[in-house]
């Protein structure tokens, strides 16, 4: 639980995430705090500004959790590659924000798409023995 000079937090919490498991709260670096908590497959950490504010909610999970038409876009674009991981970043934009991984044979790249734009962030040839 939190402090209850922590409140602000604790009310946003609690309206958008009442079915959390394992919920953890962390103290920034900055004074902000965050947490850390599971629901279902997902893995999540939401951030809090040092005066109580949401900034933005970090989701991780398996490609089965992706959106179809965001698993349809990056299938056309990088044919013979298969999503192994997404990060989602909810902010106040209109949009998320999914940090991919995908990889083929030789390559793992990390995407970044929003609103059905995509740029590769990273490209990383695999090392094979």
């Amino acid at each position: 639980m939190l402090p209850l000079k922590r409140a602000k937090e604790h009310a946003h919490f609690s309206e958008n995430f009442s079915d959390a498991k394992d919920v953890a709260w962390y103290t920034g670096p900055d004074k902000g705090i965050y947490c850390v908590f599971q629901q279902g497959n997902t893995h999540n950490r939401v951030f809090y500004s040092k005066s109580g504010y949401w900034e933005y909610t970090l989701m991780s999970y398996p490609p089965s959790g992706l959106r179809k038409d965001v698993k349809d876009l990056i299938k056309e674009n990088f044919k013979g590659y298969h999503i192994s991981y997404i990060n989602e970043v909810r902010s106040d934009s209109d949009e998320p924000v999914y940090i991919i991984n995908i990889e083929n044979g030789d390559f793992i790249k990390v995407i970044r798409e929003k609103g059905e734009n995509i740029e590769i962030q990273d490209s990383l040839e695999k090392q094979l023995d």
